[in-house]
């Protein structure tokens, strides 16, 4: 039952991001992907360092609104391309 009501709690938070961010194309499919989400396990797909913002502005909501908290200790980014390294995202390690 708790996952459940985890799954119901966390998919608003991923619906927004999922609208917001313009994510990538992934394969042969038609639309662009931003969020996939397993379990309590979720990867976002960041195009571009403003992005960050609107991530962090999803994340402070759900976070409000839930007294759910990003556990950084157990997040983590990968910067594939041209990325500024300096850039602060969330204070998670890259």
């Amino acid at each position: 039952m708790s996952m459940l009501l985890f799954t119901l709690c966390l998919n608003p938070v991923l619906r927004i991001l999922e609208q917001k961010l313009p994510g990538i194309q992934i394969g042969q499919r038609t639309h662009k992907t931003a969020v996939v989400a397993y379990a309590d396990d979720v990867t976002l797909f960041v195009t571009d360092q403003a992005d960050i913002l609107i991530i962090r502005e999803a994340i402070q909501c759900h976070e409000r609104a839930l007294g759910a908290c990003l556990n950084i200790r157990k997040s983590k980014a990968l910067a594939v391309g041209a990325w500024d390294n300096t850039t602060e995202i969330l204070d998670i390690p890259y």
